[in-house]
């Protein structure tokens, strides 16, 4: 009888324990950092646990989220504008034209934090402490790569340094300001690539 009912609580444990594993893989993705475009948020090498996106529909800016290219099958970067927000570059300055916000115009303010903690390629990083909404983050920039505005990507009808954000997308841009391939060069994220949240 006892062996019976020592079974039984092993097969129980098993079923549970199956059940919360399946649970959380259809929930969560463990994803491995592969560049430091997000530095210095996340370093290269680093695991980070990524919400799926099924589970979190409603996609708000200073959120990081992991997204699928023709290129590479994951991306992380970090959302600046959400649809019909307008962003503005000045040269390394991001305004935000907020569609749902009253007070329109939103400038990202850097207060320094650390210089010279975090090196890219051989150049100090000066990290700085910064907002959105309510989400506070880091970025980091040298100081001396330059902003690459002629490689900015141009949206019919707009300036360069200039992106309206159309229904169904998203502005996206890494930590790593200076080091970071993101919307200014390549355009809008669509909310369909989305495969994660941070």
């Amino acid at each position: 009888m006892k062996s019976r009912s020592k079974k039984a609580i092993i097969n129980i444990t098993l079923v549970l324990t199956a059940l919360s594993i399946a649970i959380y893989s259809a929930m969560y993705v463990t994803v491995t950092i592969t560049s430091n475009s997000m530095k210095p948020t996340f370093e290269e090498g680093e695991l980070i646990l990524m919400k799926r996106q099924f589970f979190n529909p409603t996609i708000k800016r200073g959120q990081i989220v992991m997204f699928s290219t023709k290129d590479k099958p994951a991306v992380l970067k970090r959302v600046i504008g959400t649809a019909g927000d307008l962003i503005t570059m000045n040269k390394k300055t991001v305004y935000i034209f907020k569609k749902d916000s009253a007070s329109s115009l939103f400038e990202m303010q850097n207060v320094i934090s650390s210089l010279g903690k975090y090196k890219e390629n051989g150049y100090p990083l000066a990290v700085y402490d910064t907002h959105i909404d309510d989400i506070a983050f880091k970025v980091a920039f040298t100081g001396i790569v330059p902003a690459n505005e002629d490689h900015y990507f141009q949206q019919d009808g707009m300036l360069i340094g200039q992106w309206s954000v159309p229904s169904d997308h998203l502005f996206v841009m890494g930590d790593n300001r200076d080091f970071s391939v993101d919307s200014r060069f390549i355009g809008f994220v669509s909310t369909s690539s989305v495969k994660a949240v941070y």
